[in-house]
C-alpha cells in the first residue's frame, strides 16, 4: 500500500488551500484565539496503511497529537463494483482503526474525524459507475450516510482521481458536480430528519488549470462542499527525465505556471471563495536518480527514481522522517543541499539521489502564504510522515508544530 505514499499522478499538482493565521500560539488549533481571531482549518490526512510500517515509524491513531489538527481524514475507503457501497480497503483492520480514531474525540470533542473515499490507486472505474445514473448517486449517498453514522465519522471527503480521466468519460465532469449536489442535499436531509450534527462534505482536487478544465465545474463544486483540498504537490517526479521540486511555492524553472502560487491564484480567479480552499502540504519528497552526479541543479538529467529511503524503501519518494534522518545522521553522504532560488523549496543530493522536499522553513512560508491570501486553511498529506516520534532530534511533529505556529489570525478582506 505504500504505492500511495505520494497521492498523485505525474502531471498533477494537487490540492490547494489554506491557512490564515499568523500569531505564534501555544493553544490547541481547535480553539478560537482569545482575541477573537478566526479559526483556520488544519486538516490532517492519516494513511490507513501507516500501521504496517516498520518501527520506529509505525503509526497508530493514538500517535496522533489531536492538538495539532482541526480535522482528521482517514484514507481510504473504497467502492464496490456497483459503485454504491463503501467497502473497507483493509477488512482485517479498518473497522478497528475507525473505532480508535473516533475515540480521539473523547480527548478533543471538537475534533472532526472524516472518511476519504477513493484515492489515486482506486482510480475512476467505480466512481464512473456511481455517477452513471441519478438512482446510483442517491443510493451511494444514502449508503454513505449509514456507513458514516455506523462508524462515528463526522463527514465524507470525496477523492476521485480524476473525473473525465483515467477511463472516465468527459461527461463525468458534470456528473461529479451532480454527485456532490446530491450528497449535499442528503446530508442536510439527514440532519433535519435525525437532529444529528450535519455531516461535512469535502473534496480533493487537482489544482492545475489543465486538470480543472477536464475534471471540475469548480464554482459549482465550491457552492456545494464545506471545503476543497487543493493537492498542491506532485508537480514533478521521477516520471520526468530531469530533476524538479514537486511542490515549489514559486517557480524554480523560469516557468511562472510551475508553482503553487500560480495554481492558487488561478483558482481564486474562478470565483471560488478563498475561505473554502485549503492549501495542500506534502510531508514527503520526490527523489530522482541523477544521470551524472556532477550535474545536480534543477533540471539536471535523471534516469528514473532515486533509491528509496532508509525506513520505507520506496523508490522515488522519501517521507520527511527519512529526509531529516539523512540530514542528521548521514551528513558525510551529502554532496549538496540548499534552497532553490526564490522558491523556499529545499533539496538535498547524496550521491546519485536528488530529493526535493519540505522542511520547517518552507512549510512555514506556505502557511503564511495561505494566510496572506485569505485561504480557509491547510491540509496535510499525510500526518504520519512527519517526524512524529522525534527520531531526528528536532522534537515530535516538527512540521505540524510549524503549521500550528501560524493558525490564528483574522481573515483578510
Amino acid at each position: 500500500m505504500e504505492a500511495d505514499l505520494t497521492r498523485g499522478t505525474m502531471l498533477v499538482a494537487l490540492l490547494s488551500c489554506l491557512l490564515y493565521g499568523g500569531l505564534v500560539s501555544t493553544q490547541d488549533v481547535s480553539t478560537t484565539a482569545a482575541s477573537g481571531h478566526d479559526l483556520r482549518r488544519v486538516v490532517c490526512y492519516m494513511a490507513g496503511w501507516a500501521h504496517y510500517r516498520p518501527d520506529p515509524v509505525q503509526f497508530h491513531p493514538e500517535d496522533l497529537d489531536t492538538s495539532l489538527c482541526t480535522h482528521v481524514i482517514f484514507a481510504f475507503v473504497s467502492l464496490d463494483k456497483t459503485g454504491v457501497n463503501l467497502v473497507q480497503a483493509d477488512p482485517s483492520m479498518d473497522a478497528e482503526l475507525y473505532q480508535r480514531l473516533a475515540g480521539l474525540k473523547r480527548e478533543k470533542p471538537k475534533l472532526k474525524v472524516m472518511l476519504a473515499v477513493g484515492g489515486y490507486n482506486m482510480g475512476s472505474e467505480e466512481f464512473t459507475v456511481t455517477v452513471s445514473s441519478i438512482t446510483n448517486m442517491h443510493a451511494f449517498a444514502m449508503n454513505a450516510i449509514e456507513y458514516l453514522h455506523r462508524y462515528n465519522f463526522d463527514g465524507l471527503d470525496v477523492d476521485w482521481e480524476f473525473p473525465g480521466q483515467r477511463g472516465s468519460p468527459p461527461g463525468d465532469k458534470h456528473n461529479f458536480t451532480q454527485l456532490l449536489q446530491i450528497l449535499h442535499s442528503e446530508f442536510h436531509r439527514d440532519h433535519h430528519r435525525t437532529n444529528r450534527t450535519k455531516l461535512l462534505l469535502s473534496v480533493a482536487i487537482n489544482p492545475s488549470p489543465y486538470m480543472i478544465g477536464i475534471s471540475y465545474e469548480l464554482p459549482e463544486v465550491a457552492d456545494t462542499v464545506d471545503f476543497i483540498n487543493a493537492m498542491t504537490y506532485d508537480l514533478h517526479g521521477n516520471w520526468e527525465a530531469k530533476t524538479g521540486h514537486h511542490s515549489p511555492l514559486y517557480s524554480s524553472s523560469g516557468d511562472p505556471t510551475d508553482s503553487i502560487d500560480f495554481m492558487i491564484q488561478w483558482i481564486l480567479n474562478t470565483t471560488v471563495p478563498p475561505e473554502k480552499l485549503n492549501l495542500g502540504l506534502a510531508f514527503y519528497g520526490h527523489s530522482f536518480n541523477l544521470t551524472d552526479p556532477s550535474s545536480r541543479g534543477v533540471g539536471a538529467p535523471s534516469n528514473g527514481p532515486g533509491k528509496g529511503g532508509e525506513l520505507l524503501a520506496q523508490p522515488g519518494s522519501m517521507a520527511y522522517y527519512e529526509v531529516c534522518k539523512l540530514l542528521t545522521e548521514s551528513s558525510d553522504m551529502i554532496t549538496e543541499s540548499g534552497r532553490l532560488g526564490g522558491t523556499q523549496a529545499p533539496y538535498v543530493v547524496d550521491g546519485h539521489r536528488w530529493t526535493g522536499y519540505d522542511d520547517v522553513q518552507s512549510i512555514t512560508e506556505k502557511v503564511k502564504y495561505a494566510m496572506d491570501h485569505g485561504l480557509g486553511g491547510v491540509f496535510i498529506w499525510t500526518i504520519d510522515m512527519d517526524d512524529f516520534h522525534g527520531i531526528c532530534g528536532g522534537g515530535h511533529y516538527p512540521l505540524m508544530n510549524a503549521v500550528k505556529q501560524q493558525v490564528h489570525h483574522p481573515l483578510v478582506g
